[in-house]
């Protein structure tokens, strides 16, 4: 069930903020400062109601764990870092649709957030997300659940990440320059083949098929170390679904959540394919997936882990473990990303799309289902495989990620987005998504929701937990070693 919010907002802005790179800021020299209201730059006017800053910007010199953490995953693409107090409970309750927010980055900038949504896409979580206002080009999402904000904003080549810290209640922000991010992920080229595979609607779509519920139900799991994964998960759907509107595809195509559960492990040490393999096999812990899944009518399946420098058999050092991979079988729909690669370079969005079908560039049998690449290797849409577009190492820059997909019909900075009959993942996914929308059956009609007795011992060991879904009275079995 998705909630919508229409309450009024007090717009806010920052003070005038230097922020350096990391470790550039003197703590007894350069004070906190603090998000305030729009009509002043006073940083000691407090937020009204709460007689307290909605944000407070820290510019003291991070600790050497902070800064290792800010670097994981990333390395030299994280451009600055700096940790933020924020006023949760003051933010969610003045957030509302078509209302502007300027948001403080750690760069010593600002962006005006423009919110074009509000939706509770999982119970107790809200999501909200819209573009910069003056670059509809750049957008943002982010999610709220209980006292944690967790998002990211995308202009040009850079990302700006929010997730709680580690150790206290603050946030951290980061500055990533995405043109500066490995690129690259395990091939699956056996799964291309069949009659489910990349050429299967790559003629003619039929419009009864385009016409149909494309409404994809996911379920979410996560590996043991993933901070905040529910507001994770929502985060995913609410840019999955904003790229489908961005890309004018039909609206009766989206992402729903299904339901976030547990997986108990951390995954360490293990490679991305290693990882997907085990899905694939139903091997420990993953023996219980389909079960889970058909308890929660989920069509695919999409596995949040952490970036993992030990790794091996992965990226080279220092990344390890960084991206995603998908299997796109259609007995096997499954998919994974890094926590901070999810939306920091839209790999959620890449992987999930593998799972509907897409290919990379560089795949001959793909039909319209493959990326349009700018004909200077500067960007390239969603699915796009860093294979024309190529990572060209930390000291030489190249490509970005787009958050569309390929459509000849839309322009990127007077660039066709798309090849007619060619590179046209629009129309594939309008055809696509409401076939993979059938691999579980719809859940029942919602029903009034009643206590349960324990279930417990009904169950073999590989199941420990219960819980409702989202829009459903459904028991989902989260899965367990």
């Amino acid at each position: 069930m998705q909630t919508r919010f229409s309450r009024s907002l007090t717009l806010y802005t920052i003070g005038a903020l230097t922020v350096g790179s990391i470790g550039a800021c003197d703590e007894e020299t350069t004070p906190d400062h603090e998000l305030t209201r729009a009509d002043t730059l006073d940083p000691e006017l407090l937020d009204a109601d709460t007689g307290a800053p909605l944000v407070r910007l820290s510019t003291r010199e991070l600790s050497a764990a902070d800064h290792e953490a800010s670097r994981r995953g990333f390395d030299d693409a994280v451009q600055a870092a700096l940790l933020a107090t924020i006023d949760i409970e003051a933010l969610s309750a003045e957030l509302a649709v078509g209302r502007e927010l300027e948001f403080p980055l750690p760069d010593g900038d600002r962006a005006m957030l423009v919110i074009e949504t509000v939706d509770e896409l999982l119970a107790g979580i809200t999501s909200f997300s819209g573009h910069l206002a003056d670059d509809k080009d750049a957008d943002f999402t982010f999610s709220i659940e209980g006292g944690q904000l967790v998002g990211s904003i995308r202009r040009d080549e850079y990302t700006w990440l929010v997730e709680p810290h580690a150790s206290s209640d603050a946030h951290m922000i980061q500055m990533v320059d995405r043109s500066m991010l490995p690129g690259g992920e395990p091939e699956l080229r056996q799964e291309d083949a069949g009659p489910d595979g990349p050429a299967a609607l790559a003629t003619a779509l039929p419009t009864s098929t385009v016409m149909a519920n494309g409404n994809v139900r996911v379920l979410f799991l996560y590996a043991s170390d993933v901070v905040a994964p529910s507001a994770k998960a929502a985060n995913i759907i609410a840019a999955f679904n904003k790229s489908l509107e961005l890309s004018a595809v039909a609206p009766n195509n989206d992402l729903i959540a299904a339901g976030v559960q547990p997986v108990a492990s951390s995954f360490s040490g293990q490679s991305r394919i290693a990882i997907i393999n085990s899905m694939k096999a139903r091997s420990a812990p993953f023996a219980a997936i389909d079960a889970a899944r058909k308890s929660a009518y989920a069509d695919i399946v999409f596995l949040l882990v952490s970036e993992d420098p030990t790794a091996a058999g992965d990226m080279p050092a220092p990344y390890g473990r960084v991206g995603g991979i998908a299997s796109t079988i259609p007995a096997s729909p499954f998919a994974l990303s890094t926590s901070a690669y999810a939306l920091g370079d839209l790999t959620a969005l890449h992987e999930i799309g593998h799972v509907l079908g897409g290919q990379h560039e560089n795949v001959a049998n793909a039909g319209i289902a493959r990326p349009r690449v700018s004909p200077d290797k500067t960007w390239m849409t969603i699915m796009g495989g860093y294979i024309d577009c190529k990572f060209a190492g930390l000291d030489n820059p190249s490509c970005i990620r787009l958050n569309r997909w390929s459509n000849p019909a839309q322009t990127y900075l007077g660039v066709p987005l798309g090849v007619p009959g060619e590179r046209d993942m629009e129309s594939w996914l309008e055809a696509r998504m409401p076939i993979v929308s059938q691999y579980q059956p719809e859940p029942p009609p919602l029903v009034e929701r009643k206590p349960l007795l324990p279930l417990m011992a009904v169950y073999n060991d590989d199941i420990h937990d219960y819980l409702y879904s989202t829009d459903r009275t459904v028991i989902n079995a989260a899965i367990a070693d």
